[in-house]
């Protein structure tokens, strides 16, 4: 806690003392953002990543096939009657399968032993000021009744989120603060060939009308 007193500047600023210093505050009513964008071309990074090691003493001893097609037949039943979902939703799988890198379709009797499991998936709803978003979840701690879990059978790895405070200092330390945020940031990750059956779901094979509706 500050005990120094907001410093009055005009009638539209003020300093306001902080944790980091003091800060300028006032109005936003006038003020002027100039984006200008700049394109750099960077390497691709191709190789693939294994999932975290499996613990030694947990097993997928379920494929968890049940309760995915369950819920899959749940959720489809849900969404029919909103026809802009349904869209969406239709839209963002046919997308993952487009980029054969991130999704491939595969026969239910093409296995893994080893590593076979099916994960559930919805939506998740973002209401931003311009419109609302959609974003496809998958269900990695879905288990059948007495099975463990994905998340059950692999060991955590590292927290890969940046340090809060860290993060307010380094924004501080220069003039210029450039923000970015990558595209669909996880389906970037390529599985290895071993592994991908451990992310399997579901999805019905999508027909469209001449009008483009399912």
């Amino acid at each position: 806690m500050h005990s120094d007193a907001p410093v009055k500047l005009s009638d539209s600023l003020a300093l306001v003392p902080s944790s980091f210093g003091w800060i300028l505050s006032g109005s936003r009513l006038h003020a002027t953002v100039s984006f200008n964008p700049t394109v750099h071309s960077i390497n691709v990074d191709t190789s693939t990543h294994e999932l975290d090691n499996m613990k030694p003493e947990v097993k997928l001893t379920s494929s968890n096939y049940d309760t995915a097609i369950h819920r899959f037949n749940s959720w489809t039943r849900r969404i029919h009657a909103n026809t802009e979902l349904k869209q969406k939703y239709a839209k963002q799988i046919q997308d993952y399968i487009d980029k054969k890198k991130q999704v491939e379709a595969v026969l239910k009797d093409t296995q893994n032993e080893v590593r076979l499991f099916y994960l559930p998936h919805h939506a998740v709803k973002k209401i931003t000021i311009e419109e609302i978003m959609w974003r496809i979840v998958f269900d990695t701690s879905s288990h059948s009744p007495g099975h463990p879990s994905l998340n059950n059978a692999l060991k955590a790895g590292p927290n890969l989120l940046p340090d809060i405070l860290a993060m307010l200092l380094r924004f501080r330390l220069s003039k210029i603060a450039i923000t970015s945020d990558g595209s669909q940031a996880f389906l970037q990750l390529i599985l290895a060939d071993e592994d991908r059956d451990a992310t399997r779901f579901l999805w019905n094979k999508t027909k469209y009308t001449s009008d483009g509706n399912l």
